[in-house]
């Protein structure tokens, strides 16, 4: 079937080739988000940012990572902080009034701002220089099975190795 062309089933229900794209690209998206979901749940962030580097991802992005996902938890609880304290000052409101938005994310930014601050200079003070110190292992032969590069003997040999041990 080509892309304008259409096509009818027993059923008599017409499906074209728009909706074959469609489905497909509906398919592949969710695949991604359950396998992005997967990888997550399973590793820690310490590992996957130890396996971006063995990708030779440059330094600075995956630190930036790490640092972003340290601080999501930090975020998390100001804006609860600052949430709470909205509702003591406004106990009969639902909600947060949409004219208070602004200053509560102003407020947040600045708090926020403050806060890393403090965490750079406590990460300084404990020897931070730039790079994380991981702990480096070695690859286990699950590691390869799931490797694009199977058939080289590079790979076979250290399997060998690995299994032998």
């Amino acid at each position: 079937m080509i892309f304008g062309a259409t096509a009818e089933n027993p059923a008599g229900i017409t499906i074209t080739g728009g909706m074959v794209s469609m489905l497909t690209l509906i398919l592949k998206g969710l695949l991604t988000v359950l396998t992005a979901y997967i990888l997550i749940a399973l590793t820690s962030i310490e590992e996957l940012c130890y396996a971006l580097r063995m990708l030779h991802v440059p330094k600075v992005i995956v630190i930036v990572i790490l640092l972003i996902y340290r601080y999501f938890g930090l975020m998390g609880n100001e804006a609860n902080r600052i949430t709470t304290a909205y509702h003591l000052r406004a106990p009969s409101q639902k909600g947060i009034h949409y004219k208070a938005w602004g200053t509560l994310v102003g407020q947040w930014l600045l708090r926020s701002m403050d806060r890393a601050g403090a965490v750079y200079e406590s990460m300084t003070l404990r020897g931070f220089n730039g790079d994380f110190r991981v702990k480096k292992r070695a690859a286990k032969p699950v590691d390869f099975f799931f490797s694009d590069n199977m058939d080289s003997d590079i790979y076979r040999d250290q399997i060998l190795c690995l299994i032998a041990k």
